[in-house]
């Protein structure tokens, strides 16, 4: 999988791929820090 993001060739149908993997992280964390700010 982590290959697959490395090859430029492929970057424009891997790119929704790594950006949606990548948006799930960060909502996560915005999340997080909305639930956890007093």
């Amino acid at each position: 999988m982590s290959n697959m993001i490395y090859q430029q060739p492929q970057t424009a149908a891997v790119a929704p791929v790594a950006t949606s993997s990548i948006w799930q992280h960060v909502r996560a964390a915005v999340v997080a820090l909305i639930v956890f700010t007093p």
